[in-house]
């Protein structure tokens, strides 16, 4: 499938192309589909996101990259989406998220990890700068500790989900990092 595809179809808002064998996103799918603000690629085959795919200043808002193979994220792989809201990477193979992965959204705010287990995925450091995130879901993966350096730059978070983690003990002063987050625990 190219992206001659789409081009006919400038008007699009919404392009689902889930649960399909797609082992690539052409780096062109946004610039002929100019209004697209939501995009769901799930559970495909894509393996690498290459730099400049989404394009700059789309109304991109919601990205869903749930179960698919990507093990890497280039740093900035979402720069320029400004409208981004919300990204699904759920069931992935991720390894390791850069903390400056989501600088420049401003509208952020709910990032789903579940299901990776990279060993370095998080741990104790600064996990994320993302100061509008509010729903950060990082269910199975795999993690044995947090520290407060984690969730230092999460502040507006209102929803955090760590179940199903190897996590022993939380260090209490967390709580004074997530002071706006009622559901975190």
């Amino acid at each position: 499938m190219s992206v001659e595809t789409f081009s006919n179809i400038r008007e699009l808002e919404q392009l689902d192309l889930s649960y399909n064998y797609l082992r690539s996103v052409d780096i062109n799918i946004l610039k002929v589909l100019p209004k697209l603000f939501h995009l769901d690629l799930e559970s495909n085959e894509i393996n690498k996101i290459v730099p400049g795919v989404f394009g700059v200043n789309s109304p991109l808002e919601y990205l869903d990259l749930d179960n698919n193979k990507i093990e890497h994220l280039g740093i900035n792989i979402f720069y320029g989406l400004v409208n981004l809201k919300y990204i699904y990477l759920q069931g992935n193979k991720l390894q390791y998220l850069h903390p400056d992965k989501f600088l420049g959204l401003p509208n952020f705010q709910r990032l789903f990890l579940s299901g990776n287990s990279g060993p370095q995925l998080l741990n104790d450091r600064q996990f994320i700068n993302a100061l509008s995130l509010k729903q950060l879901d990082i269910l199975g993966c795999n993690l044995s500790s947090v520290s407060v350096e984690t969730f230092t730059n999460v502040t507006a978070l209102e929803r955090l989900a760590l179940s199903y983690n190897y996590l022993r003990s939380v260090d209490i002063n967390i709580l004074k990092v997530l002071q706006n987050c009622p559901a975190c625990f």
